[in-house]
């Protein structure tokens, strides 16, 4: 049965998607960063900006008590801290410490530069239309652009509330 125009763009994107993932395991296993895919995931968006925990997992789309434990681990790896804003002591934020966002722009780089490489190898030159089309996927998948995030990625630990030391009682 011969795939319909969608089918085939889906199948298609399918690939792609195992591809990426398959190069962010390898770079995380590369650069030899402890965190699991899920993990960076968290990480990735964290360098967009900070995020109260309950947006964040309904954003990895995990049960609250998930977020917690994996936020748990980040906290004790020293990537993410957690904070208080505006006196309200029942809404915990998480944001990205500056090595969380050093580990998230390591990685990024890495995959930045194995993708040109594949580029370059596979010869590939993509058309406006394909990339208008790439960039229409990305935008409809809820993801920024790539300078947009790099720009945000900038930002992330510079405007973060530093993590505040409790005093020995």
């Amino acid at each position: 049965m011969p795939e319909t125009d969608d089918e085939a763009l889906v199948s298609a994107l399918l690939a792609v998607s195992r591809t990426m993932v398959a190069l962010t395991a390898r770079n995380l296993a590369e650069l030899d960063v402890d965190v699991t895919l899920p993990q960076y995931r968290a990480l990735v968006i964290l360098a967009g900006e900070p995020r109260r925990s309950t947006d964040l997992a309904a954003e990895l789309r995990v049960a609250a008590s998930t977020l917690t434990r994996m936020s748990n681990r980040l906290c004790q790896k020293g990537l993410v801290h957690r904070f208080q804003r505006d006196g309200n002591r029942r809404t915990i934020w998480l944001g990205l410490t500056p090595a969380g966002r050093d580990t998230v722009g390591a990685v990024m780089e890495a995959r930045r530069g194995e993708i040109h490489r594949i580029v370059q190898e596979a010869a590939l030159v993509a058309s406006g239309r394909t990339l208008n089309l790439l960039h229409r996927f990305v935008l409809a998948a809820g993801e920024l652009p790539d300078d947009e995030w790099w720009q945000q990625w900038q930002r992330s630990a510079d405007e973060a509330p530093r993590p505040t030391r409790r005093r020995a009682g």
